[in-house]
């Protein structure tokens, strides 16, 4: 049998999106009694046409799965556990100006059967699709970022019975001791999951 797709990779950088951060914010239509927007509307990454947002930095790879994955239907074999994923993704910006950091955008490549791939990452996209955009994983507080101050993101692809959730936070400064560290946004899919 043919599985469709075959092969895909993910890919992220750090995006200045004023805009858009904005427009997540507005999502949120009811406010606690602090004034804070609720967090799934924050906590939830948006599949979107991107428009007036900045890079920060290139793109990085994040996760590459293959189809039949080695090892499926196996005896002992735990679909979720082996589908979980953990990365920790450095961006150098040693020659970038000052910037706010809005969240994340992500993109993907994938190979539907050979020869078709498919690719909503820029490097690679797709000549005149529309059908397919990034995704866009908001902060639920946007961070300055100084010139040629460096950013990292840690991303959880967690994977559960019946339903699969990201998990990320960002750190501003780089090193040992990161200037501004972000809480994990999502924890336990609180906000958003897909069910499968």
């Amino acid at each position: 049998a043919v599985s469709i797709p075959a092969d895909y990779t993910s890919f992220l950088q750090p995006v200045a999106a004023a805009k858009l951060w904005a427009d997540v914010k507005a999502q949120a239509k009811d406010f606690d009694e602090g004034g804070a927007p609720p967090l799934k509307a924050l906590e939830t990454p948006y599949v979107v046409k991107l428009h007036r947002v900045t890079p920060l930095a290139p793109t990085v790879p994040v996760f590459s799965f293959a189809h039949p994955r080695p090892g499926a239907g196996a005896a002992g074999d735990d679909a979720a556990a082996a589908n979980a994923r953990f990365i920790t993704l450095t961006f150098d910006r040693a020659n970038e100006p000052a910037a706010t950091l809005h969240g994340f955008a992500g993109f993907f490549e994938t190979t539907l059967f050979a020869p078709v791939t498919l690719s909503t990452h820029p490097p690679t996209h797709t000549p005149g699709m529309a059908s397919w955009f990034p995704i866009f994983f908001p902060l639920v507080s946007p961070v300055d970022v100084g010139a040629g101050e460096g950013v990292a993101v840690h991303v959880w692809r967690c994977a559960a019975p019946g339903r699969v959730w990201y998990e990320w936070a960002a750190e501003v400064g780089g090193g040992a001791s990161p200037r501004v560290t972000t809480p994990i946004h999502n924890p336990g899919g609180r906000s958003y999951y897909v069910g499968l």
